[in-house]
């Protein structure tokens, strides 16, 4: 054997053996998943990667081609040092463990959708945060939120509605109303430019723990720079809102590409105007633990 050839070949063990060390490195810090379920924009199967912190129980997610595509490396980077710690020395070794688990058939058929959508111990811990500033909102500002038989909203004096004419709450839970501006103010305060995705997130967290009344459907993929206020439509009394625009005739609509997405509608009046609302369910027991940091 030449010494040329034991060279290279010291070389690549030794490449072997740092990129091992490497990943065991990275599946100390991450849980790995890999998914083959479907895709709207490519209509077809495509493959998801989920990454669980095991420090912080954090979660996140890309697709595969996106995960492993070295232009997108930096925002990789980025979205995963927010829930754990890792070096572009390790997403090499991960890319490469992903093929991995592809080859060898380690992944699940189906079932992103689901992973994605169940919250982590975190992410009810999150919405749960994010729930207690809305309810802490409303009540700082309950006399700007008018009761829905009164019919006497005015959007530019109150900033929601109470759902009094609700019939089928549990005990001690209202339903309150919020315009999409006014929960803008709530979760987003500083103004901060913040993804649809990311959006959705805060969104379905609230809807998962049961605070806001949305169930899963799907979303208009050219709604996606949209702001949040332009995401749910609810009727009460005021104008007709549909795919988030005031319009007075609907015409025919576009065909567009749908993905997953909440869908918060909700019909508070059978009048033919209506004004868009999340409508929020608040328990008896927050409402009280959160009376207490109310002057």
């Amino acid at each position: 054997m030449t010494t040329q050839i034991k060279e290279v070949r010291n070389q690549e063990e030794f490449l072997t053996e740092a990129m091992s060390k490497t990943l065991r490195t990275a599946l100390k810090r991450f849980e790995v998943k890999v998914f083959l379920d479907w895709n709207d924009n490519e209509a077809d199967e495509i493959f998801y990667v989920e990454f669980t912190s095991k420090v912080s129980g954090k979660r996140t997610t890309f697709t595969k081609s996106f995960f492993e595509s070295s232009r997108n490396l930096n925002k990789v980077l980025d979205k995963l040092n927010l829930i754990g710690n890792v070096e572009p020395s390790t997403h090499s070794a991960l890319v490469d463990y992903i093929h991995d688990l592809i080859d060898a058939g380690k992944f699940i058929i189906g079932g992103y959708s689901s992973s994605n959508t169940n919250p982590l111990e975190w992410d009810k811990q999150v919405a749960m945060r994010h729930a207690r500033l809305v309810v802490r909102y409303y009540l700082l500002n309950e006399s700007r939120f008018v009761l829905q038989s009164s019919k006497s909203y005015d959007s530019s004096k109150h900033l929601g509605v109470i759902l009094d004419k609700e019939t089928d709450l549990p005990e001690g839970v209202i339903a309150v109303g919020f315009k999409g501006s006014t929960l803008q103010s709530v979760l987003n305060p500083l103004g901060r430019i913040q993804s649809q995705q990311y959006r959705r997130e805060i969104l379905g967290g609230l809807a998962h723990i049961g605070v806001l009344d949305a169930d899963i459907a799907e979303y208009d993929e050219e709604d996606d720079d949209v702001n949040m206020e332009s995401e749910v439509e609810g009727y009460f009394d005021g104008y007709s809102i549909i795919n988030g625009k005031i319009v007075k005739d609907s015409g025919k609509q576009s065909q567009k590409k749908k993905s997953p997405r909440l869908d918060k509608q909700r019909i508070v009046s059978e009048d033919k105007n209506g004004v868009k609302f999340y409508i929020f369910h608040f328990s008896e027991s927050l409402l009280k633990e959160m009376a207490q940091y109310v002057a």
